[in-house]
C-alpha cells in the first residue's frame, strides 16, 4: 500500500454545511483496520527449539552436542554444537569442539558457517572459522584461521578475543565480518554443485535426520578443499534408516544410523589414518 502525503484540506465555511462526527463504528472500524495492517506486516516471531545429545565413542571418548533450529517466517536457521573428549593415546588427552550454523529458506541452503576447535595434550593445535555466502557463482568463502593468537591478534584484531576456547559457540558472525577475513576460492561451492536438498553434515545427522530422508540426499562438507561434495544414499529397516556416505576419505563400510523415539544416531568411519565408531542418544528436547 502506498501512502502519499496530501495538503490540509481548506477549512470550510462556517456558514456552509459541516461533516458529521465519526460515529462509534467507524472510529472502531478504522481500529481495526490499523490492528490488522500492523500484524500483517511485523516479521512473524522467532520460534527455537533445542535438543540435547549424550554419548560414547572409540579411544574412550565421551560426546555431548545441542541442536537449536529457530525458524521465523523468512527463514530457519540450525545452530549445531559439538565436543567430544577422547584419549586416543594413552594419557594423551583430545579434545575436538565443533559448531556449524547452516541457514534455510524454503527449504534451500541459503549459508554455512563453521567452527573447528582441536587440541591435544592440553594445547590448542588448530582454530578456523569459514563462512559461505551466497552469490551469482555459488557459494562463496571467506576464512579465519592461524596458527598462534599473536597471529590473529596482529591480522584480524578484532577477532582476536575468540582466540579463548572458553568461547566457543559465543556469537561470533557479526565480528567475523568486520574483522577482514581471508577470501578462499579454493573453498567455494559453485553453483552447478548446488543441488536442491543439498545438506551440511551436522545439521543432516542430527536435524535433518530426526525426518524421513530421501533416497539420495546431496551433503557438503565445509572447508574441504577437494570432494566437498557427496550423495549419500539410504535404505530403510522398519524404524532404522542407513546413510552410506561414497567418499574418497572413506571406506564402503562407513555409514550413519538413525532411529527414532528417542532419535539415536550411530556413526561408523573407516579411514586410512584409523577406524572409529559413535553413538549419540537424545536426551531431552523443548
Amino acid at each position: 500500500m502506498n501512502l502519499r502525503a496530501t495538503a490540509p484540506p481548506t477549512p470550510r465555511s462556517t456558514a456552509g454545511p459541516t461533516r458529521p462526527a465519526p460515529t462509534a463504528h467507524a472510529i472502531l472500524g478504522t481500529a481495526l483496520v490499523l490492528s490488522i495492517l500492523v500484524a500483517i506486516t511485523r516479521p512473524a516471531p522467532a520460534v527455537a527449539a533445542t535438543c540435547t545429545y549424550t554419548g560414547t565413542s572409540s579411544y574412550n571418548g565421551r560426546l555431548t552436542a545441542t541442536v537449536t533450529d529457530t525458524e521465523t517466517s523468512a527463514a530457519l536457521q540450525i545452530d549445531v554444537r559439538i565436543r567430544l573428549d577422547a584419549t586416543p593415546w594413552h594419557l594423551w588427552p583430545v579434545q575436538f569442539l565443533a559448531q556449524e550454523l547452516s541457514t534455510y529458506r524454503n527449504g534451500t541452503l541459503q549459508s554455512v558457517a563453521i567452527n573447528g576447535r582441536w587440541s591435544s595434550g592440553g594445547t590448542l593445535r588448530r582454530q578456523y572459522w569459514d563462512v559461505f555466502t551466497p552469490s551469482y557463482t555459488g557459494l562463496i568463502a571467506q576464512r579465519i584461521q592461524v596458527k598462534r593468537e599473536s597471529d590473529l591478534e596482529r591480522r584480524h584484531p578484532s577477532f582476536a578475543p575468540y582466540w579463548n576456547p572458553a568461547t566457543f559457540a559465543q556469537p561470533w558472525l557479526p565480528t567475523f565480518n568486520i574483522a577482514a577475513p581471508d577470501r578462499r576460492p579454493d573453498l567455494d561451492l559453485p553453483t552447478a554443485q548446488i543441488p536442491p536438498g543439498l545438506k551440511p553434515p551436522l545439521a543432516l545427522a542430527l536435524y535433518w535426520s530426526r525426518q524421513p530422508l530421501a533416497p539420495t540426499i546431496p551433503i557438503f562438507l565445509p572447508g574441504w578443499k577437494h570432494d566437498a561434495r557427496l550423495t549419500g544414499t539410504t535404505t530403510h529397516t522398519g524404524q532404522t534408516t542407513r546413510l552410506t556416505l561414497p567418499h574418497p576419505a572413506l571406506s564402503p563400510a562407513s555409514f550413519i544410523e538413525t532411529t527414532q523415539n528417542p532419535h539415536a544416531l550411530h556413526l561408523q568411519a573407516e579411514t586410512t589414518a584409523g577406524d572409529g565408531e559413535a553413538t549419540l542418544i537424545q536426551t531431552h528436547c523443548e
